[in-house]
């Protein structure tokens, strides 16, 4: 990542001035810990014990046990404050103090935070039914009931949007680590899924449906920081300000296949969210920001930014031939 700034002045409003300024990341700022050495690369650990019984020749069942975690991870961060940024393994600097200086209500003091192993661990139990495809008819299904915690959610950060791998502002300064511990915004800790078909045997129709039923999203109270400004810290910890509302939606289809000579012309209709379903499943968490007291609640907090999309209807038509 590199940027380049140039500004032209023009004092007396007769000669241009150019002032050139530019940023990077040159290689002794890309390092594996406080000693230097290799920067090494992010991996995950997971381990997954299971089993699938068939009942029948066309049905089976299963169940698994998922366990998920960041084994390493690669960042920027700052020991001064944010005037230069070091690209490394965050976890080879868990044991270094930066002392920062901070100003509120007119005093200003020092206070000592480290950098935390970056985390994120998902636990799962999935069930599974599946009706393979036979008399005419297929059906399948699962249930998930899951955990997904710690403090790093990787190359996209939810929190305030920000789609900058390895370089998230995450762990650009310790202090917007505190309170970072905690319920990650994608966790969901049920969510059911069935779909099926069925296949008329005289006729050229096929019938599909779906039906999803998830758990709404962690809420949390996000802060401002005197440098990074609006939702890059946390006022509570991670995940503990509720939830956006459970979320669930039906989905229908069906397609009527015609001979045309020596091809096929299917017309194909889809109807997605067949109730119409509208519910919330996301709220403004921003919790309060440079224009409010730390003990003032953003005015907009926990009010809704996104629900689900309306009924819609789709009409296709393919030629095969």
């Amino acid at each position: 990542e590199y940027f380049y700034f140039e500004y032209f002045r023009d004092p007396a409003l007769t000669t241009p001035v150019s002032l050139a300024w530019s940023y990077g990341l040159s290689p002794t700022q890309i390092q594996g810990g406080p000693t230097g050495g290799s920067l090494k690369g992010s991996y995950n650990n997971e381990t997954i014990l299971g089993f699938q019984y068939e009942v029948r020749p066309d049905f089976s069942v299963g169940a698994r046990a998922i366990y998920r975690t960041l084994g390493r991870a690669i960042e920027d961060i700052s020991l001064d404050g944010g005037l230069t940024y070091i690209v490394t393994n965050p976890d080879k600097w868990g044991g270094i103090f930066q002392p920062l200086p901070r100003t509120e209500n007119g005093v200003t003091t020092v206070a000592n935070y480290t950098f935390p192993k970056p985390t994120r661990i998902y636990k799962a139990l999935e069930i599974t039914a599946d009706k393979r495809f036979s008399n005419h008819w297929m059906l399948q299904g699962s249930y998930v009931l899951s955990r997904l915690k710690g403090n790093y959610e990787g190359l996209f950060s939810n929190d305030n949007g920000q789609l900058d791998p390895n370089i998230t502002s995450k762990y650009d300064l310790p202090q917007l680590l505190v309170n970072a511990s905690g319920l990650l915004p994608n966790d969901r800790t049920h969510v059911l899924k069935v779909y099926g078909g069925y296949f008329f045997d005289n006729i050229p129709l096929e019938l599909s449906g779906s039906f999803t039923l998830q758990s709404g999203t962690p809420i949390s109270k996000l802060g401002a920081d005197d440098l990074y400004g609006t939702d890059e810290g946390f006022c509570a910890p991670r995940g503990t300000a509720g939830r956006t509302p459970n979320v669930w939606q039906i989905d229908l289809g069906a397609q009527y296949t015609f001979k045309l000579w020596k091809s096929n012309l299917a017309l194909r209709a889809d109807i997605f969210n067949v109730t119409n379903e509208q519910r919330t499943t996301a709220v403004e968490q921003t919790w309060n920001n440079h224009d409010v007291g730390a003990n003032q609640t953003y005015p907009y907090f926990g009010m809704e930014t996104g629900h689900q999309t309306a009924r819609r209807i789709r009409l296709a038509g393919r030629w095969t031939f």
